[in-house]
């Protein structure tokens, strides 16, 4: 699996997270199949395979100092680098 992809699959679901988090609950999860790359997002609720990886959305935002959410790209690129 491509890093630079994973880490654009990653922020991509965080700005999903981000445009749409009064959807989610708050323990919202990133998963990610280690097997393909694939992410989604989930409520921390879900039921999730033991197979997947999950993250806290909420360690892979950052807030502004206008108050707003944004993707810390840090944190993304450390998930990134796991894989």
């Amino acid at each position: 699996m491509d890093t630079n992809e994973l880490e654009k699959r990653v922020s991509e679901a965080v700005m999903e997270y981000i445009s749409d988090e009064e959807n989610y609950g708050d323990n919202a999860q990133l998963v990610i199949d280690p097997a393909n790359g694939e992410v989604t997002l989930t409520d921390g609720d879900d039921d999730i395979d033991d197979a997947l990886d999950r993250y806290d959305v909420m360690d892979l935002l950052r807030m502004d100092s206008d108050g707003k959410w944004s993707p810390d790209t840090d944190a993304i690129a450390s998930v990134a680098a796991d894989y």
